[in-house]
């Protein structure tokens, strides 16, 4: 009998060992296994369930408090009441796996009544895809019969004497070859559009976007278009919008010798203004904290109330500080009690920080 009991009791020590790194720091309750991997489930199988241990390694009652979640597609079931000395309890972790196809990887932390710290556990396995619709591949329904995969691009930078090509894959969905042309709304000059003429019924086919920066013609800053396709003559429900940030051609540019740009603060705070003054200034510090001429190539702003000018103009020295001043013109303030957010990108000659933005804040007042 005594040795059943020690046979008992050593087994439950080496258990406690086992998962001892699972423990939260402090906490007496042990969970094995810290990692669970659920291997290749399919998307649309459902909610799928699996299992982790925790034993109460210690010699009084702990609660699990509460067990939290990196992804809302987790949930975990676990016991309210307390967990008795050696007593072990399951937790049944839940993971739903539609529309999260891939290798996916969560965390879930433990919180437990006789620590402060969390016990991590690890959530990991592969969604194996279901098979998509065609509505769910080309959700933009561009009327005609025509749909799209997106109605956007954004290209990020893109340097002078450089060019920049994306696709928006389309389908003609109906029984009936569509034709297919452009209507610009917004045109920044440097996009053109590849649109095939005809789509045959049923068939796939792609827009091509491609941006032209021209060498040393002096463009920088942001190039927006927005064009609406024309479906057999009519003008389809959603235009294409299409960007990118036109910067200096950095592979010419010597890594050691650089310029970098530094700006005091990225938010600017007027406060409560009273909307029936006419200007009000505000400034801040750029400064040239590399080894070569540091040039603002670009000043751009969300409003028209908003203005930035450099002080004074021309190239900033290494070592060197300017004046950014900035403007707030009331009188093109709308009427409104909410607060005013503006948005100013600097575009600079920063090979690491080509641009940066500052927020411009206020609060209007109009009863003063």
């Amino acid at each position: 009998m005594r040795s059943r009991y020690f046979v008992t009791l050593l087994f439950f020590l080496l258990l406690c060992h086992a998962v001892v790194a699972q423990r939260g720091a402090g906490s007496a309750l042990c969970i094995a296994p810290s990692t669970l991997d659920y291997g290749s489930i399919a998307e649309d199988g459902g909610v799928v369930m699996a299992h982790i241990e925790a034993t109460n390694c210690g010699d009084t009652p702990i609660y699990i408090i509460k067990v939290h979640t990196s992804c809302g597609c987790t949930s975990v079931d676990y016991p309210r009441e307390a967990v008795a000395p050696r007593q072990s309890v399951r937790l049944g972790i839940a993971f739903d796996p539609m529309n999260r196809p891939g290798r996916f990887e969560r965390d879930i932390a433990v919180e437990v009544s006789d620590s402060r710290e969390y016990i991590p556990v690890a959530v990991r396995g592969y969604v194996v895809p279901r098979q998509r619709s065609v509505d769910e591949v080309y959700p933009f329904d561009m009327g005609g019969g025509l749909r799209l995969e997106t109605t956007s691009r954004a290209f990020g930078y893109i340097e002078q004497g450089c060019d920049s090509s994306e696709q928006i894959p389309i389908v003609n969905t109906s029984e009936r070859d569509i034709t297919l042309g452009v209507e610009p709304l917004r045109s920044s000059g440097y996009l053109t559009l590849a649109v095939p003429e005809v789509v045959a019924a049923g068939a796939t086919a792609a827009i091509t976007l491609t941006y032209t920066i021209p060498e040393g013609g002096g463009v920088y800053g942001t190039m927006a278009d927005e064009i609406y396709l024309v479906v057999d003559g009519a003008r389809s429900r959603y235009r294409l919008t299409a960007e990118c940030v036109a910067v200096d051609n950095f592979s010419l540019v010597d890594d050691i010798s650089r310029p970098i740009a530094d700006i005091s603060k990225n938010i600017i705070k007027f406060g409560e203004v009273n909307c029936h003054n006419s200007l009000l200034r505000g400034s801040v510090t750029l400064t040239n904290s590399g080894s070569s001429e540091l040039h603002v190539r670009s000043v751009e702003s969300s409003s028209e109330a908003v203005t930035c000018a450099v002080v004074p103009s021309g190239g900033v020295a290494p070592g060197q500080s300017v004046e950014l001043s900035i403007a707030l013109d009331c009188s093109k303030i709308a009427s409104s009690d909410e607060l005013i957010t503006v948005r100013l990108r600097l575009i600079t000659n920063d090979p690491m920080r080509p641009l940066q933005t500052l927020k411009v804040t206020a609060i209007p007042m109009w009863g003063w």
